[in-house]
């Protein structure tokens, strides 16, 4: 366990059981980027591994997945901790119901759980559940993480604690910038009152598990022992002279910014101090060829994820290893060894006991690999005695992160009106406090908004709203960036964060217009009629086959394909209803008179298909 060389992808660690698919996902995080979670939905659908020629994800399977799934997915993540693509890609339309901006638990805290549960279903209406505990948050990054998968089965009687999960999450909504609607706020309770009832499967070797959410309304668990190996990229003193307060010998890995800020008599109960060695990180590439344009398609968005055995870099694991008493306990999650993160913020931790035969700190660090954690690690010392002081231009940084978070903790709305065959958008937000005014006024700060788009209209904050007078369909969006700038000592600092606001007015079609302009070629409306029939089929080997389709393939006889023919009468024989995303799509593109990029033969193949259904009724 936590051997370097294991690696579970968050990918894998989302994908359904075989024969299940994702009924309802309930995510959190504190920063989120809207890539990341675009990428997520993938993991949802059986067609999650066709990539492209060089390495990125089939933009097709990429529109399906997020189209099929997104009214099933909820992310709740720290107001002003958010971010996404500069060119937006009308797809994000999708997620806009999905991400849930939230408040601070308290004043000078952080929402910083890292979490996702999942509740799957098959035909038999069996139900299989699955908590995702992370340290990771919903980004590209590729910094070296903890994961801890666990799956579960309902209960009748399930042990005491196991109840705080669905405590957890019940409490989601309370912290939302914006109300959610009733559907997903339904969805999200209804998630939370059955994992409450879930038998977990404990991992190998582990003798007992307990959850450990934290934060307002939570107690705080109190880490004791005789010993500690304490990894955490973050540290502040009390919490690092607290832990070394164990007999020992303690030992601490840490960011080295981390061990400096505490200083040595902070980590005077410590025998070894490291930070992690694995040289530079490897680029995470996005691209746009078409930055400039207002529209952006799916050709022009190209998304690389962190693939697996790409290299890793940087430390943001979170693990606390105590020895002591009948069992040495390891605890995981998205708390740092901080006074924030045990005295406030929300987090959320899993404890897992062994017994110390089977996990010790010298085990950990040399398990026999050649490749142990320790050789990832080099030594190092804080630099003084005394904590280091953060220089003028780290405090006015953090000022400025301050500032943004506090801003997009207000509600935004956006207000959509038809002007002619394009649109007007007026944006309002409430007013800052008078104290926030005071502050971004004293920092020197200028402040802009303007809606996530290539467009690029920026309007000064401190007005009270903002109008676009003209954009396409495809520049709706209800996702907004605040951008701040300032100089210190003739330094140019500067931030941006993404909010999530309320959307009004948009046509009741949008989402199926901005498909159909997606699908503006033949041969990309060829690959998404095979997409939706190869998931209705349930057959990875079509989409194999999938991957050498070309717009040959005669619709009348079906000649120069895998039998989708055969897949479509019987999906209409055991599963009609399972028709309706070909149906939704095929009067999509009739509406917006697209109807000559179907492929040929195609329309009379599913006129001679809906009129078999309507006889059947």
């Amino acid at each position: 366990m936590l051997q370097p060389t294991n690696r579970l992808m968050l990918v894998d660690a989302l994908r359904p059981p075989a024969g299940f698919v994702l009924d309802t996902a309930v995510g959190t995080t504190f920063t989120l980027h809207l890539d990341a979670l675009l990428l997520a939905t993938m993991s949802f659908a059986m067609f999650d591994h066709l990539d492209g020629d060089d390495g990125t994800p089939d933009p097709i399977a990429l529109l399906e997945s997020v189209r099929r799934h997104a009214d099933n997915i909820t992310v709740f993540a720290q107001a002003g901790a958010m971010s996404g693509p500069r060119n937006h890609p009308p797809i994000l339309a999708y997620l806009e119901d999905s991400v849930v901006p939230v408040r601070s638990p308290k004043p000078g805290h952080l929402f910083h759980p890292k979490v996702w549960a999942l509740r799957f279903v098959d035909g038999a209406e069996q139900v299989r559940y699955r908590l995702v505990i992370l340290s990771r948050n919903l980004t590209l990054d590729t910094s070296w993480d903890t994961i801890v998968q666990l799956d579960g089965v309902p209960s009748v009687d399930p042990p005491n604690f196991i109840g705080v999960v669905g405590d957890f999450l019940d409490r989601l909504a309370d912290l939302a910038v914006h109300a959610l609607d009733t559907r997903r706020r339904g969805a999200v309770d209804g998630l939370a009152a059955e994992l409450r009832n879930v038998h977990w499967e404990k991992p190998p070797g582990v003798r007992w598990l307990r959850f450990h959410p934290l934060g307002p309304r939570f107690p705080s668990p109190k880490l004791s022992g005789d010993r500690v190996l304490a990894i955490s990229p973050f540290l502040t003193e009390r919490i690092t002279r607290q832990l070394g307060m164990m007999a020992g010998p303690n030992v601490l890995v840490a960011r080295a910014a981390a061990l400096d800020g505490v200083g040595q008599d902070a980590v005077a109960g410590f025998a070894q101090t490291y930070v992690l060695d694995t040289g530079q990180p490897p680029p995470v590439r996005l691209t746009s060829d078409g930055a400039a344009e207002p529209d952006v398609g799916l050709d022009e968005f190209d998304i690389e994820p962190p693939r697996p055995g790409a290299e890793l870099s940087g430390l943001h694991a979170k693990v606390m290893l105590i020895e002591g008493g009948e069992y040495t306990t390891l605890w995981l999650g998205s708390a740092n060894a901080t006074d924030a993160a045990f005295g406030g913020n929300s987090e959320f931790a899993i404890e897992l006991a062994f017994q110390p035969t089977d996990l010790s700190v010298d085990g950990l660090l040399d398990d026999g690999d050649t490749a142990s954690l320790r050789s990832l690690l080099t030594e190092y010392r804080p630099t003084g005695d005394e904590p280091v002081e953060p220089t003028e231009l780290e405090q006015a940084t953090r000022r400025l992160d301050t500032v943004l978070r506090e801003l997009a903790c207000a509600a935004y709305t956006v207000a959509v009106s038809p002007v002619g065959n394009q649109f007007r958008l007026e944006l309002a937000w409430d007013p800052p406090s008078e104290s926030l005014k005071r502050r971004i006024g004293d920092s020197g700060l200028d402040i802009t908004i303007g809606p996530a788009t290539p467009l690029d209209v920026r309007a000064p904050y401190a007005e009270s709203g903002a109008v676009i007078p003209s954009v396409s369909l495809q520049a709706i969006t209800s996702f907004l960036f605040i951008e701040a700038r300032s100089t210190v000592d003739g330094t140019p600092i500067f931030g941006r964060t993404l909010v999530n606001a309320r959307l009004t007015g948009a046509p009741d079609d949008r989402k199926d217009q901005v498909l159909a302009s997606l699908l503006d070629d033949p041969d990309k409306v060829l690959k998404y009629l095979l997409f939706l029939l190869a998931e209705l089929a349930g057959d990875e080997s079509l989409l194999d086959a999938l991957k050498g389709a070309g717009a040959s393939f005669d619709w009348s006889t079906g000649a120069g394909m895998p039998p989708l023919l055969e897949t479509l009468l019987r999906a209409l024989v055991d599963s009609p209803d399972s028709l309706d995303p070909v149906a939704d799509l095929v009067a999509s593109f009739q509406v917006s008179d697209k109807g000559d990029l179907l492929p040929e033969g195609f329309a009379d193949v599913w006129h001679a298909i809906g009129a078999a259904r309507e006889q059947m009724g």
